[in-house]
Protein backbone atom coordinates (compact mmCIF):
# COMPACT_ATOMS: atom_id res chain seq x y z
CA UNK A 1 0.00 0.00 0.00
CA UNK A 2 1.20 3.49 -0.86
CA UNK A 3 2.04 5.84 1.76
CA UNK A 4 -0.72 8.56 -0.08
CA UNK A 5 -2.94 5.56 0.15
CA UNK A 6 -2.67 4.87 3.74
CA UNK A 7 -2.98 8.93 4.87
CA UNK A 8 -6.36 8.50 2.37
CA UNK A 9 -7.64 5.75 4.56
CA UNK A 10 -6.16 7.26 7.81
CA UNK A 11 -8.19 10.45 6.85
CA UNK A 12 -11.56 9.03 6.36
CA UNK A 13 -11.38 6.76 9.80
CA UNK A 14 -10.19 10.17 11.89
CA UNK A 15 -13.48 12.22 10.00
CA UNK A 16 -15.81 9.30 11.34
CA UNK A 17 -14.94 8.76 14.39
CA UNK A 18 -15.04 12.77 14.96
CA UNK A 19 -18.93 12.17 12.74
CA UNK A 20 -19.27 9.84 15.47
CA UNK A 21 -18.67 12.07 18.35
CA UNK A 22 -20.39 15.06 16.56
CA UNK A 23 -23.56 13.77 16.21
CA UNK A 24 -24.78 12.93 19.25
CA UNK A 25 -24.66 17.12 19.88
CA UNK A 26 -26.36 17.55 17.09
CA UNK A 27 -30.11 17.40 15.97
CA UNK A 28 -32.20 14.15 15.10
CA UNK A 29 -34.35 14.78 11.61
CA UNK A 30 -36.53 12.10 9.46
CA UNK A 31 -36.22 12.30 5.62
CA UNK A 32 -39.76 13.17 4.12
CA UNK A 33 -38.09 13.27 1.00
CA UNK A 34 -38.59 15.32 -2.75
CA UNK A 35 -41.50 17.52 -2.59
CA UNK A 36 -43.48 19.06 -5.32
CA UNK A 37 -44.14 22.60 -3.85
CA UNK A 38 -46.50 23.86 -6.26
CA UNK A 39 -49.09 20.91 -5.00
CA UNK A 40 -47.49 20.36 -1.98
CA UNK A 41 -47.33 16.87 -2.08
CA UNK A 42 -44.57 14.15 -1.73
CA UNK A 43 -44.21 9.77 -0.86
CA UNK A 44 -45.76 10.91 2.50
CA UNK A 45 -47.69 13.99 3.04
CA UNK A 46 -48.98 16.59 1.71
CA UNK A 47 -46.74 19.51 2.88
CA UNK A 48 -49.30 22.65 2.46
CA UNK A 49 -52.13 20.33 5.00
CA UNK A 50 -49.91 19.40 7.34
CA UNK A 51 -47.26 21.92 7.89
CA UNK A 52 -49.02 24.65 6.50
CA UNK A 53 -47.92 26.80 9.30
CA UNK A 54 -45.14 26.25 9.62
CA UNK A 55 -41.40 27.17 9.00
CA UNK A 56 -38.50 25.48 6.70
CA UNK A 57 -35.12 26.18 7.57
CA UNK A 58 -32.84 26.17 4.83
CA UNK A 59 -29.09 24.40 4.37
CA UNK A 60 -26.58 23.99 2.35
CA UNK A 61 -25.74 20.47 2.12
CA UNK A 62 -21.60 19.80 1.99
CA UNK A 63 -22.43 18.86 -1.68
CA UNK A 64 -23.78 22.39 -2.14
CA UNK A 65 -27.06 21.18 -2.68
CA UNK A 66 -30.11 23.28 -0.92
CA UNK A 67 -32.47 21.23 1.51
CA UNK A 68 -35.06 22.00 3.94
CA UNK A 69 -35.78 20.92 7.39
CA UNK A 70 -39.04 21.74 8.36
CA UNK A 71 -40.05 22.88 11.99
CA UNK A 72 -43.40 24.21 13.67
CA UNK A 73 -41.44 26.99 15.58
CA UNK A 74 -40.25 29.93 14.26
CA UNK A 75 -36.44 30.36 14.95
CA UNK A 76 -35.61 27.09 15.27
CA UNK A 77 -32.25 27.50 14.26
CA UNK A 78 -29.63 28.61 16.76
CA UNK A 79 -26.85 30.42 14.81
CA UNK A 80 -23.15 29.97 15.73
CA UNK A 81 -20.10 31.25 14.58
CA UNK A 82 -19.73 29.37 11.19
CA UNK A 83 -23.76 28.80 11.13
CA UNK A 84 -23.00 24.77 10.64
CA UNK A 85 -25.38 22.55 11.92
CA UNK A 86 -24.84 18.80 12.48
CA UNK A 87 -27.96 15.97 11.99
CA UNK A 88 -28.48 12.67 12.27
CA UNK A 89 -31.22 10.24 11.51
CA UNK A 90 -33.80 10.20 14.52
CA UNK A 91 -34.71 6.23 13.95
CA UNK A 92 -30.91 4.98 12.77
CA UNK A 93 -28.73 7.55 14.62
CA UNK A 94 -26.58 7.98 11.70
CA UNK A 95 -24.76 11.08 10.90
CA UNK A 96 -26.78 12.74 8.34
CA UNK A 97 -23.96 15.68 7.52
CA UNK A 98 -22.92 19.09 8.49
CA UNK A 99 -25.21 21.56 6.89
CA UNK A 100 -25.04 25.44 6.72
CA UNK A 101 -27.58 27.97 7.90
CA UNK A 102 -28.68 29.66 4.98
CA UNK A 103 -32.45 31.36 5.87
CA UNK A 104 -35.95 30.30 7.41
CA UNK A 105 -39.02 30.38 4.90
CA UNK A 106 -42.70 30.05 6.14
CA UNK A 107 -43.94 26.79 4.26
CA UNK A 108 -46.75 29.27 2.98
CA UNK A 109 -44.14 31.21 1.17
CA UNK A 110 -41.63 28.09 -0.02
CA UNK A 111 -42.72 27.65 -3.85
CA UNK A 112 -42.15 31.74 -4.10
CA UNK A 113 -38.44 30.27 -3.75
CA UNK A 114 -37.97 26.81 -5.19
CA UNK A 115 -40.10 24.36 -7.35
CA UNK A 116 -39.20 20.75 -5.44
CA UNK A 117 -36.93 20.24 -2.81
CA UNK A 118 -35.80 17.71 -0.64
CA UNK A 119 -37.24 18.12 2.98
CA UNK A 120 -36.46 16.18 6.46
CA UNK A 121 -38.41 17.11 9.60
CA UNK A 122 -36.78 18.04 13.11
CA UNK A 123 -37.50 14.96 15.44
Amino acid sequence: MKKQELRQIIKEELKKILREGRYQNGSPILPVGKTDLKTGDNKILNIYKTWNNSYVNMFRKENGKIVGVVSAHKNTVEKNRKNLHAFYHDQTGRFIGDWTFIKEIPVKQINKYYKSLVLYTYK
